[in-house]
């Protein structure tokens, strides 16, 4: 029956690939992960809230570096929401690495993701990513840390851009797929290699403010 299951998931991906002229997206299932990457500047600054409901505009100043993180009516995006972004980059670093192409726009089930971090597969975690990816498309960041070599600007983005949730024909998400955009941001950080690989067992740190030392030590 598992087998059964998996099969139907990589079958549902597979469908989704684009047609000829259609916009490319990549499946990050099919992508088995050597190491887990994450992107510097969120783990030296904070993007990421460090519990939920936070509804707060969070101003802050480091010598020349400014961010500002804006809440919608969700609140700020939580460190464990940002799961969601060191899987897909991870995933997208891993492909890069074997020169295979790649999207911002990324398609990934969420058995995949929850086995990937560590994640609890029951049903309570089902209902908690559509939250989760409503608090990062809400969450603003606007900074001017950019990564050009050309120009010095100020720039504000969602922390990703768009997000859907695909279920089958009964409604079952255990075999649908999410869809996620990232940031160009975030994207053109990957291509410039602004990206330090963590160690697996940061999905296994449970608490928020733990996750968050771990960042600031790893990044220094």
């Amino acid at each position: 029956m598992a087998d059964h299951t998996s099969n139907q998931r990589v079958r549902n991906l597979k469908t989704l690939r684009p047609r000829k002229h259609e916009l490319e997206f990549f499946i990050a299932d099919e992508v088995e992960l050597s190491s887990f990457r994450d992107e510097m500047a969120s783990m030296e600054h904070p993007f990421f809230a460090l519990k939920g409901g936070d509804t707060k505009v969070r101003k802050y100043r480091n010598n020349n570096i400014i961010v500002t993180v804006n809440p919608n009516a969700y609140g700020l995006a939580t460190i464990f929401d940002k799961d969601v972004w060191i899987y897909t980059i991870s995933k997208l670093q891993e492909a890069k690495n074997n020169n295979e192409e790649i999207s911002r726009t990324v398609c990934f089930t969420l058995y995949d993701f929850f086995i990937t971090t560590n994640r609890d597969k029951g049903g309570r975690s089902y209902g908690e990513i559509e939250k989760s990816l409503s608090r990062l498309k809400g969450t603003t960041i606007k900074t001017n840390i950019v990564y050009s070599d050309e120009k010095q600007e100020i720039i504000e983005f969602g922390l990703i851009d768009s997000w859907r949730i695909v279920e089958d024909k009964k409604g079952n998400l255990d075999i649908g797929m999410i869809e996620v955009t990232l940031p160009d941001w975030l994207y053109q950080a990957l291509h410039k290699k602004k990206m330090l690989k963590i160690s697996p067992d940061y999905f296994r740190i449970r608490k928020a403010i733990d996750r968050r030392l771990y960042e600031i030590a790893r990044k220094h």
